[in-house]
């Protein structure tokens, strides 16, 4: 199973919106709640970096074809290099988000994009229902959804992509 979302602009309305989306899709699909809190801040984390460092359109992707799903989010900045750490400043506003990711997820990797951007990719600890599981195997399933600024998430349409407007920090 996969789900595909795009945020066409940078707009924090629309990021808010995509998270409860994200956890509502788990909450649905997940064997329990357990590891959905964690899997919910290491989205947040992941895409308030893509936001305030990259460029949109923003990509992100929840492949969900082994029991713990994987989480894919791609942009267009200038990229980075994977230094997840603790930040010798326990305060520093930098530096503690992809160390939080790397401890409560798994797999976090960063890999430079041929056109420019970087695609970060980390498992989430939530387990797939059961009863999802069967019925994926026997059909599989896949969604695209695109959030130009105010847009519904709930809707299946596609829109067209503006530049990115402002930025923008995506954090409880």
């Amino acid at each position: 199973m996969q789900i595909s979302w795009t945020l066409a602009t940078i707009n924090i309305d629309d990021a808010f919106k995509l998270r409860r989306e994200f956890c509502r899709f788990l909450h649905a699909h997940a064997a329990d709640s357990r590891g959905i809190d964690d899997a919910e801040v290491i989205f947040g984390e992941l895409l308030s970096n893509a936001m305030e460092h990259g460029k949109a359109p923003i990509e992100i992707r929840l492949l969900w074809d082994r029991p713990e799903p994987t989480l894919i989010i791609a942009d267009r900045g200038s990229g980075f290099e994977l230094k997840a750490d603790l930040p010798t400043n326990a305060l520093s506003e930098h530096g503690r988000g992809l160390y939080i990711v790397s401890t409560i997820g798994r797999g976090l990797e960063v890999a430079h994009r041929p056109l420019g951007g970087v695609r970060v990719t980390a498992m989430l600890p939530v387990r797939l229902g059961q009863r999802i599981t069967h019925r994926l195997a026997e059909c599989g399933t896949a969604l695209a959804l695109t959030m130009p600024s105010g847009a519904s998430i709930a809707t299946a349409q596609r829109y067209g992509g503006q530049a990115p407007t402002s930025k923008a920090y995506l954090r409880r």
